[in-house]
């Protein structure tokens, strides 16, 4: 096994390092996530891609971004349905909370939108990481 700059050889620490280095890097992505949906939804609700010569955001999201519409447009629906839980909002943009798991608790911090929401991560819960909007 050769040498990477930053990784010992050492069988225990190798999967360890390496571990740790996916995660740091999935971290990573889910905070781009919300950023992308965020200039997305601007982007498109804008109608900039036309200024681009596109015929249609979907192309443009295609083309140039190569991401699938459907990804495009998730990520832009849980841009918009984060502003109604500010806690919500907060641990997807923080990456505490993927993507999947921010739409999954979505409708029902939609729901409580008068009440005040909490999202609670734990890694004692890798399934979940998260627990519903509750009301104070």
């Amino acid at each position: 096994m050769g040498h990477r700059r930053g990784l010992s050889n050492k069988p225990m620490k190798l999967p360890v390092a390496l571990d740790a280095r996916v995660r740091a890097v999935m971290d990573a992505m889910r905070r781009v996530d919300w950023q992308l949906g965020r200039i997305l939804r601007l982007f498109l609700d804008c109608r900039l891609y036309a200024t681009l010569g596109f015929s249609s955001g979907a192309r443009y999201v295609r083309e140039r971004l190569g991401i699938s519409t459907r990804k495009a447009r998730m990520l832009v629906a849980l841009e918009r349905k984060t502003w109604a839980c500010p806690a919500l909002l907060d641990a997807y943009r923080r990456g505490a909370i993927s993507c999947l798991r921010a739409l999954t608790i979505a409708p029902v911090a939609s729901e409580r939108r008068g009440a005040t929401c909490t999202i609670t991560t734990s890694a004692s819960a890798p399934r979940a990481a998260t627990t519903p909007a509750t009301t104070a």
